[in-house]
């Protein structure tokens, strides 16, 4: 299981709360099992939380769960951005562009064609159109493929969704 967090909530008037941040982190990680990794969106902001003090958190939870900061912008395949003591290179909505330095490299489609859960969305991937991405992945030296799905607001995934995976 991989999660997408993201540190500064949309909702929050200055997008800052560190301590309801390592809260929703600490039930994250405490309530659901072992957390193979965190996609950490900074999209809203850090949410009042350096990115090191985030992962020392993870790990004192999760201590083998992978840590990766979205700070580099749709489809971009450019390094982590300095500061970033997470473990992975994502790349959101894109293939990763071939890349032979170390540690990890992720990269995720959304099942649906959209991020986030929409009740009335139709457009799911074919399965030829998923193993085409994960396989252009690899070659692209990709390592860790997400294949996002949105839960609604009750945590249930979309029978279409769940059907288009065993897919």
């Amino acid at each position: 299981l991989a999660l997408y967090f993201s540190l500064g909530d949309w909702g929050w008037h200055d997008g800052k709360n560190p301590d309801l941040l390592k809260k929703q982190l600490t039930e994250l990680l405490t309530h659901y099992g072992p957390i193979e990794y965190l996609w950490l969106d900074v999209a809203a902001g850090d949410g009042g939380l350096p990115y090191a003090e985030t992962v020392k958190h993870v790990r004192s939870l999760q201590p083998s769960c992978l840590t990766g900061f979205n700070v580099t912008g749709i489809s971009s395949p450019a390094a982590k951005a300095p500061g970033d003591p997470g473990d992975l290179l994502l790349c959101e909505e894109g293939l990763p562009a071939p890349y032979e330095g170390p540690g990890a490299r992720e990269f995720a489609k959304p099942i649906s064609g959209q991020w986030f859960y929409h009740a009335d969305n139709q457009n799911l991937k074919m399965p030829a159109e998923t193993i085409y991405y994960l396989y252009r992945g690899a070659e692209m030296f990709g390592n860790l493929f997400s294949l996002d799905v949105g839960p609604d607001e009750n945590g249930n995934l979309r029978p279409q969704d769940l059907q288009a995976m065993r897919q």
